[in-house]
């Protein structure tokens, strides 16, 4: 019976890799124990660091989804694109101000001409109409010199008086000025009668 049990501590010392006496194996056998104790708590100490790196993850996850929201609000610069829009837009109404304002200076001359002109004809009449009948004369004249400076050169004017009856006297007004360019030109005509104005 020893010898059989002598055999089996034996062999089982040598499959451990630690031959010799039964007290040797039992050494064997302990320090075997340590070493799996060690692992079990490497083991233990790693499942416990893996737990809190993962919760902390998981937590971590909503935090990195609302800075992914925050980051789609946050407001960006104009695209190429954009940009090309909106100075085509901006062009657009630019120009169309800026016509705007040029016809509307171009009326103002166009206006203020036409009441100098106006004024001045008006004038002329008075004072053909103080020579009275008798005092006028048929034919034509040149009063180029008598226009406004104010109206744009160059212009012209022509007075032509005509007898209509033996009571009656024709008065013709011509006038031509530069109007933004292009000549522009208005008559006029009045009646001088003998027995003044409205009594022919």
């Amino acid at each position: 019976m020893d010898t059989f049990w002598k055999s089996w501590l034996i062999g089982l010392s040598k499959v451990l890799g630690n031959p010799g006496s039964p007290q040797n194996l039992f050494c064997g056998v302990k320090s075997q124990e340590k070493r799996a104790r060690r692992i079990g708590n490497t083991l233990s100490e790693l499942r416990t660091q893996l737990t809190q790196q993962f919760a902390k993850s998981i937590s971590g996850v909503p935090s990195s989804a609302k800075q992914q929201a925050d980051a789609a609000n946050v407001p960006r610069g104009f695209t190429i694109v954009e940009l090309i829009i909106g100075t085509i837009v901006g062009a657009i109404i630019v120009g169309g101000v800026s016509l705007i304002v040029v016809n509307q200076v171009h009326l103002s001359q166009r206006s203020r001409d036409l009441v100098i002109a106006n004024a001045y004809v008006e004038h002329k009449v008075e004072s053909l109409r103080s020579i009275g009948f008798l005092g006028l004369t048929d034919g034509s004249s040149d009063i180029t010199t008598e226009l406004p400076t104010e109206l744009n050169p160059p212009r012209s004017a022509t007075l032509q008086i005509s007898s209509l009856s033996e009571a009656i006297k024709k008065v013709d007004i011509s006038l031509t000025y530069n109007d933004q360019g292009v000549p522009r030109t208005y008559s006029y005509t009045t009646y001088v009668g003998e027995l003044g104005v409205g009594q022919y």
